[in-house]
């Protein structure tokens, strides 16, 4: 018996042309990657880092699915206000050491899904109340080397996921503790290398700092640029004492405080007011000869009518550093 074997027919031309087709519209999609940046496929990481660019590139080329946009080392100085839309597949964004000083208000708020942001070593000097807009679940917010003087109430209203924060290297001299309250998760905080003023005005954030630390945060050491008397000093060990009579100063003064008592302003030194009734004023004569009863002075010369109780408590209470 003899079998008779045919070659298999080709499939019809139709069936080639589809497959084409098909290849030419996924080809695109998968090779697409703004110029003049480097895409990996297979980390979903789109680097654009160092390449010169005073514009962000054509973003809307970023493969679809991508994770990390790294922009760091350019020379970009401004964003607009949508130059980061339709980027919600992003976990994390690098814009480290350009020369951004301004950031429009919900800048980020397509990237719901962004855990990571780092703006080391730019120009900032302000925040929108609405900057942070949609970061709901960032993580990790880089700040550093600024030229941030403050830091408001409601930028970090919704960065309530937020675990590691650095305001290192800025120029800040006092914090609010209500700015700081939302961020419920924090466990890092990154705040040294600022020129910190350890007066009345620091007082309700030192108390948040420990609040912090005692349930298991960590924060790098804040050491006092003003006072003289406390220069040097981390405020975590300068006694809780001295932010307890400022209240009390406060509460003489029908509330008087805040950042109307700053040093310099009127020749009144920190946490300085007139001695409350009954109280043994602390001259900040360092002429221990002088009298110390004249405390309803003009605060002319060495400031002799004013109650420096930096100056007291530094002289003999001295409590051990609490890091």
């Amino acid at each position: 018996m003899v079998l008779c074997l045919s070659a298999p027919l080709p499939p019809p031309p139709q069936v080639f042309l589809r497959v084409l087709s098909l290849l030419a519209t996924l080809l695109p999609a998968a090779s697409s990657c703004p110029p003049p940046c480097l895409c990996d496929s297979r980390s979903l990481v789109v680097d654009c880092g160092g390449r010169g660019l005073s514009s962000p590139p054509p973003l809307h080329l970023l493969p679809p699915g991508s994770r990390s946009l790294l922009l760091a080392n350019n020379k970009l100085a401004s964003l607009g206000a949508s130059a980061l839309a339709n980027l919600s597949s992003l976990e994390e964004l690098d814009l480290s050491n350009n020369y951004l000083d301004n950031l429009p208000a919900g800048l980020f708020r397509d990237m719901s899904n962004l855990t990571r942001l780092t703006l080391h070593n730019n120009s900032l000097t302000v925040m929108d109340r609405d900057l942070f807009q949609g970061l709901g679940g960032l993580q990790s917010l880089d700040l550093s080397l600024n030229g941030l003087s403050s830091v408001p109430v409601g930028p970090l209203d919704e960065l309530q996921s937020l675990r590691w924060l650095s305001l290192a290297g800025n120029r800040l001299h006092g914090l609010e503790r209500a700015a700081f309250e939302p961020l419920a998760n924090l466990q890092h905080l990154e705040l040294g290398h600022n020129p910190w003023e350890c007066d009345c005005n620091l007082r309700d954030f030192k108390h948040w700092m420990e609040w912090l630390l005692y349930r298991g945060g960590k924060v790098d050491a804040v050491e006092c640029t003003l006072p003289k008397d406390l220069r040097g000093r981390d405020i975590r060990g300068v006694p809780v004492e001295m932010f307890n009579y400022c209240l009390q100063l406060e509460d003489e003064n029908g509330g008087a405080g805040g950042e109307g008592s700053r040093p310099g302003q009127g020749g009144v030194p920190p946490c300085s007011r007139s001695a409350p009734s009954g109280a043994t004023p602390i001259s900040d004569n360092s002429n221990t000869g002088g009298d110390s009863s004249s405390n309803t002075g003009g605060g002319g010369g060495g400031g002799g009518g004013h109650v420096t109780y930096l100056k007291m408590v530094s002289s003999f209470v001295t409590l051990p550093d609490l890091r």
